[in-house]
């Protein structure tokens, strides 16, 4: 298994309301699949797939930046989109 890499997921819009009271900018460090604590569930579910991908290598040769994503939307009304963007050593 791979060593757990260090990503970070951002909060890139906010449209509508958040239950968890997301802001723009904020920013939670990952290190590999760990959920960050107090992370609301069902974002985190959402986010999971790409988590995964980043960890284990994967790269977006569509985005500005390779090494993140920035279209993941939260499942409940997809009022919040996130980045998530692994941090290379």
């Amino acid at each position: 298994m791979a060593n757990p890499k260090k990503m970070i997921i951002s909060v890139e819009e906010v449209s509508g309301p958040c239950f968890y009271k997301y802001e723009q900018g904020q920013e939670v460090e990952v290190l590999g699949l760990r959920t960050p604590e107090g992370f609301c569930g069902a974002a985190y579910h959402t986010l999971f797939p790409v988590l995964f991908a980043l960890n284990f290598g994967a790269k977006y040769p569509f985005m500005e930046d390779p090494n993140s994503i920035n279209t993941v939307t939260c499942p409940d009304g997809g009022y919040v989109r996130f980045k998530v963007r692994r941090v290379e050593a």
